[in-house]
């Protein structure tokens, strides 16, 4: 894997857990974001496990 695909993912996953934090007040305290091929979107696994884009416990 290169480092700018890491590099990427960790953008994407800080700015969900930003987002998810601006919009509503709370949210998760960590995100893992997987870039698999040249699909447009990413996938969220939030640290509690949850796959959906609302990640609060």
């Amino acid at each position: 894997m290169s480092n700018s695909k890491k590099k990427l993912e960790a953008e994407i996953s800080a700015a969900f857990i930003k987002f998810q934090r601006d919009l509503i007040g709370r949210g998760p305290q960590e995100a893992k974001t997987y870039i698999i091929r040249h699909v447009d979107y990413p996938f969220q696994r939030c640290s509690n496990g949850r796959r959906k884009a609302s990640c609060q416990s």
